[in-house]
């Protein structure tokens, strides 16, 4: 793999940094597309200038490490050991992922608290109704590399030292979608979970968050991410899903009138286990005919429209989304600076840091 830099014409008026090109091409993903859909200023920051907020965002990281644990959960299922072993496993896992990116103390997202969510995920779904899919040939455990380095530790949790790993989990791909003039365009990402559900192939992906009811669900009905995961699932396996299920997990603590038996402000009464029912929702879509090509058709636009910008040496900002229901975006600060030459600065500060960078081609 080479990854590289270029420009497009007129290179002396840019004064944006070189499109970043991996063997030639032009990655791109959930996470950059939803930007360029709200604000393309924090596309170019995301993308191009590679910086995101340092600061530890509780929300995301929950997300991630729960991620991590329900992906050893499924992935562990091909080896038949009990649940017990497969939750004390997990929470090794846990205890490392936790201490190398840790929540706040003052946040309620702690260790203990991500531990519960995961065993009470594995209570709620102790009957699956899912089958879940395996590769046609078992693919090497990336994990026994990085088990590799550790010295003192030679067991690999993930695959329990066979190296081989067979159920579909956690699914990386990358497929073509157009190429602006001399460069190829790919679309990637990373597919939690492709499962059949009775004779029919769904892409599961799990969702944290801190609110639920028919405004979160109606959000992913319209979600460009779902669909992209079908899309790719269906160019690369040739395997067309007949559509998606997001299973969702609310992260909100008990409030303390559910914990204490009473009552809330406005007269409801709930006890803890009606709570944690109401944890974990989940909902299926069912896609329409013609609804991956118009996604395709709405990406390539949404690219476009990026080319166009970077060639103008000018990224718009958009400023409905510096202030949303989740707070501040993550670049207001560098935005909100004048003048206009002291935003690199802000930038390249410590308020920011190198996005991590995940290799679309594994």
């Amino acid at each position: 793999m080479v990854v590289s830099t270029t420009y497009l014409q007129d290179e002396p008026m840019n004064t944006l940094p070189p499109l970043p090109l991996i063997d030639g091409c032009f990655f791109v993903s959930d996470s950059f597309l939803e930007r360029l859909s709200t604000c393309p200023r924090s596309a170019e920051y995301y993308k191009l200038h590679a910086r995101v907020a340092s600061s530890a965002n509780a929300a995301l990281n929950t997300g991630k490490l729960v991620h991590k644990c329900l992906e050893m959960h499924y992935r562990l299922q091909e080896f038949n050991l009990d649940q017990q072993e497969i939750s004390n496993r997990v929470g090794r896992l846990l205890e490392r992922e936790f201490a190398a990116t840790p929540n706040p103390d003052d946040d309620h997202r702690n260790l203990s608290w991500i531990a519960e969510l995961y065993q009470r995920y594995v209570q709620r779904h102790e009957f699956e109704t899912i089958k879940l899919m395996q590769y046609k040939e078992p693919m090497p455990c990336k994990y026994c590399s990085i088990i590799e380095q550790d010295e003192q530790k030679k067991d690999c949790d993930w695959c329990c030292n066979t190296r081989k790993l067979s159920l579909m989990v956690e699914v990386p791909f990358a497929t073509h979608l157009y190429d602006y003039g001399s460069i190829p365009v790919f679309f990637h990402g990373y597919i939690d979970l492709p499962c059949n559900i009775g004779n029919q192939l769904a892409l599961l992906d799990f969702k944290t968050t801190s609110m639920l009811g028919q405004g979160f669900f109606d959000d992913k009905k319209m979600s460009a991410q779902q669909k992209g995961y079908c899309f790719g699932f269906r160019e690369t396996t040739g395997m067309a899903p007949l559509g998606y299920i997001v299973r969702a997990i609310r992260t909100l603590q008990p409030p303390l009138w559910v914990l204490n038996g009473g009552e809330s402000k406005r007269g409801e009464r709930k006890n803890a286990r009606t709570w944690w029912e109401e944890s974990f929702q989940e909902e299926r879509y069912i896609l329409g005919e013609g609804e991956l090509d118009e996604w395709k058709q709405n990406v390539i636009a949404l690219c476009d429209e990026f080319f166009w910008h970077y060639e103008r040496s000018y990224f718009p900002r958009k400023t409905v989304w510096c202030v949303g229901k989740y707070g501040r975006c993550q670049y207001f600060d560098v935005c909100s600076i004048f003048p206009v030459a002291d935003r690199q600065i802000i930038l390249s500060s410590g308020l920011y840091t190198d996005k991590e960078q995940r290799d679309p081609l594994q």
